[in-house]
């Protein structure tokens, strides 16, 4: 659940352009759903590429997506296992 508060706060301040506070409240959500919440670490590491995005650094950008795409492609490999 904290992980989904952090992640919010990090959209919010990404929409006010506070990118520095948004960085940070990401980078806690990271944390915890490394450790607690992997089903939602895609969404969480690809809302802070965006940080990324709008500040074309695309060097920093393009790795994160990477990283929530393949957290997202583990997370559905895990749920049609359990379908079967």
């Amino acid at each position: 659940m904290i992980g989904f508060v952090f992640n919010n706060l990090g959209t919010a301040y990404l929409d006010l352009e506070e990118n520095d506070k948004a960085l940070c409240y990401f980078n806690k959500a990271e944390k915890i759903r490394e450790l607690v919440d992997k089903p939602h670490l895609a969404h969480t590491l690809i809302d802070k590429s965006n940080i990324f995005f709008k500040k074309q650094q695309y060097t920093k950008m393009i790795p994160l997506l990477l990283k929530g795409i393949e957290s997202a492609k583990k997370i559905i490999l895990i749920q049609q296992k359990k379908c079967y």
